[in-house]
């Protein structure tokens, strides 16, 4: 019978009604374990399918969560959705992911393109700053978590720490004697790199130090090398002796361009990266780097998420929105070093 297979067809196979059936199907009222198993064994042999739409309705819930991203292989990514896909399926719950284009650049058109779904809350992986950020608000009762840096009125949010971490980095380098430290930052539409940056800044100016902000590369290894051929110059000047990259793919580009250039990482410049991401495709790593913790807040944003679907359903509103930030750690590998003397 396969896909046209009924209730009936399954309570004629298993002798009993279509409303012990049904029990069974929706895990509703008392059925014996052997009504229960035999049940289940005639919905096997005739192929039958539970509607899981109509089933959703019944209860109210889908069992659903959706993903919207821009960018499934943007560093950290996979990490997220580690977390969430994990998270989920440990309350019962798939997940859904849709992946955003150019025309996606509001959290208005995010939630709209979402609506579609049928999803019992949403998580947004914000890689790209969008416009709205400051002014949305939801149309929805569908509960929205945002992974992003900065706190939205009417959404949940959650990120790992990046200003904590970007100060960390600076005052890190800093205790090793320097001064002249240098950063490099990641895209202008970035919102973690514009945050590293903003932090970045006030953490140099703090320390009575000069920012020295370098050009944006594009998150790949390409640019990080063109950015340190260009530093390369800066740090034989004695104008450069640190430097932070905002992710660890241009600090490795960076490492590159300073090996041509004949210079010694950490005996002639220090360097440190943001997302610790390479140790499982570079070996011998030695590079310093913030570990951003991707994992544990994939599993956050499915908590936040799921605790706003599951009050909204008892209470008929939506939650007070929470900010959670996610400390960074500097894992260290021999990348820093004092000051060299020159």
């Amino acid at each position: 019978m396969g896909l046209n297979a009924s209730l009936a067809d399954v309570a004629r196979e298993a002798g009993v009604s279509q409303q012990t059936v049904s029990r069974v199907a929706n895990d509703t009222g008392q059925v014996s374990q052997a009504t229960r198993a035999k049940v289940r064994a005639a919905m096997h042999k005739v192929g039958y399918r539970p509607n899981y739409a109509a089933k959703a309705l019944r209860r109210g819930t889908f069992q659903t969560i959706g993903v919207a991203m821009f960018d499934i292989t943007a560093t950290g990514n996979i990490g997220l959705l580690d977390g969430i896909a994990e998270a989920a399926s440990r309350q019962g719950y798939a997940v859904t992911i849709r992946i955003l284009g150019d025309e996606d650049r509001t959290l208005a058109r995010v939630e709209k393109s979402m609506a579609r779904l049928p999803v019992d809350g949403i998580i947004v992986v914000m890689e790209r700053l969008l416009t709205d950020l400051d002014t949305f608000s939801r149309r929805l009762n569908t509960p929205m978590t945002i992974i992003t840096p900065a706190a939205v009125r009417s959404c949940s949010t959650l990120d790992a720490d990046q200003a904590q971490g970007t100060r960390l980095a600076v005052d890190y380098l800093h205790s090793n004697g320097h001064a002249a430290i240098a950063f490099v930052p990641g895209p202008e539409d970035s919102v973690a790199s514009q945050t590293r940056l903003h932090a970045y800044e006030q953490q140099m100016g703090a320390l009575g130090l000069a920012p020295l902000v370098q050009d944006h590369g594009d998150w790949t290894a390409n640019s990080g090398y063109r950015i340190g051929t260009a530093l390369a110059r800066q740090v034989r000047d004695g104008g450069v002796t640190a430097v932070l990259a905002a992710n660890d793919n241009m600090a490795n580009g960076i490492w590159q361009a300073f090996a041509r250039a004949g210079l010694r990482i950490p005996q002639d410049v220090s360097l440190i990266g943001v997302d610790n991401s390479l140790s499982e495709s570079i070996p011998n790593l030695r590079l310093d780097s913030l570990d951003q913790h991707f994992t544990e807040i994939g599993r956050q944003a499915v908590d936040l998420t799921l605790r706003a679907a599951r009050a909204q359903q008892r209470t008929g509103r939506p939650p007070r929105p929470e900010h959670r930030l996610v400390p960074m750690d500097l894992v260290r590998r021999g990348s820093v070093g004092p000051m060299p003397r020159r």
